[in-house]
């Protein structure tokens, strides 16, 4: 024990606030578990052509419905914060940090946002990993530009 001493301090930490540790490990198990249940969720219920569709058919939307939009636009984006918050705080604790953070990213509705989400679901290894979620509920595997 002498020859590490931030082992030491660290133990000290612990049983000075047990309380915290108590309250973060649930936090922590409860946003794994919640991610484990949302992220399979969310990519299912994505259209397939999320990313390549047109964009007069929103636009019509916000024209016909304005103040619905804004509602709905504000939900998306506080919950699009609320998961990139989470999927940041699980990359230092268990999670699925990346793919939480990517979902939230994406739900943000702000100008060219979909470009840097666009980047990373063309990595080869996360479209398979989601057409490979999608395919086990029968959709659709998610359509790309060439």
């Amino acid at each position: 024990m002498e020859n590490l001493p931030y082992l030491k301090d660290m133990l000290q930490f612990m049983e000075a606030h047990d309380e915290l540790i108590i309250w973060v490990s649930t936090i922590s198990f409860l946003m794994f578990i919640g991610t484990l249940l949302a992220i399979p969720f969310i990519i299912i219920r994505l259209p397939s052509d999320y990313f390549i569709r047109d964009k007069n058919l929103a636009r019509r939307f916000c024209q016909e419905r304005p103040i619905l939009r804004i509602i709905l636009v504000s939900l998306k984006n506080v919950v699009g914060i609320i998961f990139f918050i989470m999927g940041f705080l699980m990359l230092f604790i268990p999670g699925q940090g990346i793919l939480t953070m990517l979902i939230g990213y994406s739900m943000l509705d702000f100008v060219s946002m979909r470009g840097p989400v666009y980047k990373i679901i063309r990595r080869p290894t996360v479209y398979e990993f989601i057409n490979r979620i999608r395919g086990k509920k029968g959709k659709e595997p998610i359509e790309l530009k060439e």
